[in-house]
Formats: C-alpha cells, sequence, structure tokens
C-alpha cells in the first residue's frame, strides 16, 4: 500500500465535471493506497456528507484556503484563474510539510485540469503526476466563427499557453514523473514524459440508467449539440453543416442546448442562414434532463476546440448514440471510429465539409447509425466505469 498524496481543488461528489473527477480519483485510488487529499473548503459539506455515507477509511483531506477577501475579490471579479495560481502556492507549502512527516511515495495533481498552470506539487520535492489535459490552442482561422468577445476571450487563452505554458513546462521538465495529456508532444514545446490520459467515467447506476435508453429511428432527424454557449464550442460550424444539410433533408432538427456569451450570435447565425425554424435553442438542463434529451436525439455534434473531457459524449456513448468532434483534447481519446467521426483541425471550411459529410452518411444509412450507436454503448461500459478508469490509473501509479 503506498501513501499517496493528491491535489484536488475542485472536489465533490456529484457536482459538475470536475468535483467529480477530483472525488472520484480520491475514491479510486484509496481503495488500494492510503491517500491524503488538498482541496478547498468550499468543498467540505459535499465531501463529509459523501464520507459519513461510503468507506472512505484510506482518505484523508486537508483543506486549504486563501485569505476571505483575497477569495471574494477574485471570484467577484472574474480573475478566478489568479486565485487558483496564488492557491497553488499554498499547495507547494503543504506538499512539502506533510511530505517530511508522511514521506509519499508519490503526488498527482488531480484538478484542475489545467495545462498552462504549473501544479503546486512541483515544489513538493517528490515525483508526481500533473493531470494536464489538452494544451491545444484555438487555430487562428477558427476565430472568425465566433463572436468579437469570445475572439479575445481565445486569443488570451492561447497567448497564456505560449507564454506561462511554456514557463510553466520548463519548470516541471525533471520533476515530473508522468503529464496525462490529450495533447502531442510538439503542443508542448519541451520533451516532457507525455501519457496519452485523460480521467473521467460514469458509475454503475449512471451507465445502467443511460444504456437502458432505446435506439431512436423516427423523423424528424435530430442532431443536437450540448455545453456552454462559448465561442471555443463550436456550435457556429456545427450550424453551418446543419444548413446545408436541411436544405437536402429538410426533415431534420438541430438542438442547441445550453447557455452562454455566443447565444445571440448563434441565434443571428440561424436566422442568416434561413433554417431558424428547424433549429431549438434550450437552455440548460439538470442532467437527468439531458439525459432524457439523449433518448429525442439521433447524433451528438461536438466541434470544441479544446476540451478538456468531454462528459455529454461519454453520456451520448452510453445512451447509444454516434459521436462527430473535433479530433483534439479529451474527445480523441474517447470517441473511436467504429461508433464516431474525428475531423482534423485545418480550417473552418474544412471542418463544415466535414461535419456535413459524417450528417449524410448518418441519415442515409441509418443500420450504420444504428449499429454505430450499440458500438457507442458497448464502448462506454466496457472502459469508462469509474471502476475501469480507476485500475488503468492505478496501474499508471505501478509505472
Amino acid at each position: 500500500m503506498k501513501r499517496i498524496l493528491l491535489s484536488a481543488f475542485a472536489c465533490a461528489p456529484g457536482y459538475g465535471s470536475e468535483p467529480n473527477v477530483g472525488w472520484e480519483t480520491v475514491r479510486q485510488v484509496s481503495r488500494c493506497h492510503q491517500v491524503w487529499v488538498l482541496t478547498h473548503p468550499a468543498n467540505r459539506p459535499y465531501i463529509e456528507k459523501a464520507v459519513s455515507e461510503q468507506n472512505l477509511s484510506n482518505a484523508q483531506f486537508v483543506y486549504l484556503a486563501l485569505p476571505a477577501w483575497l477569495e471574494a475579490i477574485a471570484w467577484k471579479s472574474g480573475f478566478h484563474q489568479i486565485y487558483y495560481m496564488l492557491w497553488q502556492w499554498k499547495v507547494s507549502r503543504a506538499a512539502r510539510r506533510l511530505h517530511r512527516c508522511i514521506q509519499f511515495d508519490i503526488a498527482h495533481h488531480v484538478t484542475y485540469v489545467n495545462s498552462w498552470i504549473a501544479p503546486g506539487l512541483v515544489g513538493a520535492g517528490l515525483p508526481f503526476i500533473w493531470n494536464a489535459g489538452t494544451r491545444a490552442k484555438t487555430p487562428w482561422p477558427f476565430l472568425q466563427e465566433m463572436s468579437w468577445r469570445e475572439r479575445i476571450r481565445e486569443i488570451n487563452r492561447n497567448l497564456a499557453i505560449k507564454t506561462i505554458g511554456m514557463i510553466s513546462a520548463k519548470s516541471v521538465q525533471g520533476r515530473v514523473k508522468y503529464i496525462l495529456s490529450s495533447s502531442p508532444q510538439q503542443d508542448w514545446g519541451y520533451n516532457l514524459p507525455l501519457v496519452p490520459f485523460t480521467i473521467g467515467g460514469l458509475n454503475a447506476a449512471e451507465l445502467h440508467e443511460l444504456a437502458i435508453i432505446p435506439m431512436r429511428t423516427a423523423v424528424p432527424f435530430r442532431l443536437a449539440s450540448i455545453g456552454r454557449f462559448e465561442g471555443w464550442k463550436g456550435f457556429g460550424m456545427g450550424l453551418r453543416a446543419f444548413a446545408r444539410i436541411h436544405r437536402i433533408y429538410p426533415k431534420s432538427e438541430y438542438w442547441l442546448v445550453g447557455n452562454g456569451t455566443e447565444t445571440p450570435y448563434l441565434r443571428r447565425l440561424a436566422s442568416e442562414s434561413g433554417v431558424e425554424n428547424a433549429v431549438k435553442f434550450l437552455p440548460w438542463q439538470p442532467r437527468e434532463r439531458l439525459w432524457q434529451l439523449l433518448k429525442e436525439i439521433d447524433v451528438l455534434v461536438h466541434p470544441s476546440l479544446h476540451e478538456q473531457f468531454g462528459y455529454v459524449i461519454l453520456e451520448a456513448m452510453a445512451a447509444g448514440r454516434p459521436v462527430i468532434c473535433v479530433d483534439v483534447g479529451g474527445p480523441s481519446l474517447l470517441v473511436e471510429e467504429e461508433f464516431g467521426f474525428k475531423i482534423p483541425v485545418s480550417n473552418p471550411k474544412q471542418v463544415v465539409d466535414e461535419l456535413v459529410n459524417a450528417l449524410h452518411q448518418l441519415i442515409t444509412q441509418p443500420e450504420k447509425r444504428l449499429q454505430m450507436g450499440k458500438n457507442a454503448r458497448r464502448t462506454a461500459l466496457e472502459k469508462w466505469s469509474w471502476e475501469i478508469v480507476g485500475e488503468r490509473l492505478l496501474a499508471l501509479y505501478e509505472r
């Protein structure tokens, strides 16, 4: 049994994607090892409730907070990334102190999944794993597919990866044991120990509930994109592709489910493309309601330009729906050819053309679509339960 230190800023059961990744990692690793978890005090009520209901005798939680006034300023002003960077400094000090007393075998930065802010564990003085996710930048030609506000945000992110991200990558050289990333070596700029690995999954009850959703053969053919309405999600390209498909197959609909700053842009694009009557905008739904919506669609379109994991993809897979995604980030590790289409990123026209081609195949070949759905469901059950993901993670610790 190893002594393992986990850093999980977000860690709360059943409370969003990143908090749940933090919690499930703790749960899976503590099955076989002693675990100490550095996390934020905001997670404490959720953790204590779950610990009282589950057997986590191998897990101990250490809550680290910055001054309350600093937290209030950071979150109200939108500078939460600065707060998070300062919190990593707190992690560094706490990790060194704990390591002197406990002598950990390995440490693991779990959340946030972020590839351009170096984890505080880099200064802990022990081998560590960095769950970094994607390092993909938004290619410049794709900025034209979003509003000006989103263009500025993506430019700032690209610059952060190129500057702060390169400093962070340099700082972990020779200290990090593995970097779990969906991005290739050239995106990192240095020779680093990369492992193509993404952390995420569904529990047995969730998989069962999604697996009983029946296959759909009804008219109209319905595609959906689900997520925040932000420029990097690529929903504008989804709309352009749908407009072309709808002219050929008028018995088709596109559901856009979510909220965000791009809502006016997407509504305007639907109107300008002449498909406003075939596009349905739905506000963000509770998770259980989203699963009900999966019953009503035939395919998930997820053209995100830099996704860390993509929970909606995994949920669509478990529900037996084919997936069309862009071949970057977490989706590139989730989606396989036997149940989806992974579109390489070159330029917006090329992506839209390939979206149209994939949709054309799924509409005109219903038997292929249904078989792809069955393959997607089987893959979700066989590869993406939390227990199976946990086994892969535990094996990584033994390398």
